[in-house]
């Protein structure tokens, strides 16, 4: 009987570092799932700054353009100060062609952003379903210790 139960503790002890294992690697997966939920939250944040970033860029750019076209019309027909407006035309000519330029940046960091954003939404549902596997393991784990304490339970009735 002695030697069927110290069987039985090295198995039980055998089990617990095990549970211990997979606890510490649950307690680390956590951190990491914690970590990319807020890369995640960041990305988003960034994103939306990015998207109205973008849509102000925008509308000055239309409020430049119809200025130009009015800059335009007064140039055709006001032929006294034909030359300054034809230099403040070039100005906002230049303006807008910069502020153009500007917004394709623009749109092309947002679209790396988006990029990224979906890559990190990715990674956290990797994460998650990793998550779910692990629990699901330190649940055998505990149902295995709790059958091998019953049993250990049982055989010391049994040797009495």
């Amino acid at each position: 009987g002695d030697n069927n139960s110290s069987l039985e503790a090295t198995r039980l002890e055998s089990l617990r570092i095990a549970l211990d294992k997979a606890n510490k690697a649950n307690s680390s997966f956590q951190i990491e799932l914690n970590k990319l939920k807020v890369a995640l939250l960041d990305a988003k944040s960034r994103a939306t700054d990015l998207e109205q970033t973008n849509n102000l860029l925008q509308e000055t750019v239309d409020a430049l353009r119809d200025e130009n076209q009015a800059q335009r019309h007064d140039f055709l027909t006001v032929s006294s100060s034909a030359a300054s407006k034809g230099a403040q035309l070039e100005q906002l000519c230049d303006q807008v062609k910069d502020l153009e330029s500007q917004l394709i940046d623009l749109a092309n960091s947002n679209n790396t952003i988006k990029t990224g954003h979906a890559t990190t939404c990715d990674a956290l549902k990797i994460a998650e379903r990793k998550n779910v596997e692990h629990e699901a393991k330190i649940d055998k784990l505990e149902m295995r210790l709790s059958d091998v304490t019953k049993q250990q339970a049982k055989d010391k009735e049994a040797a009495q």
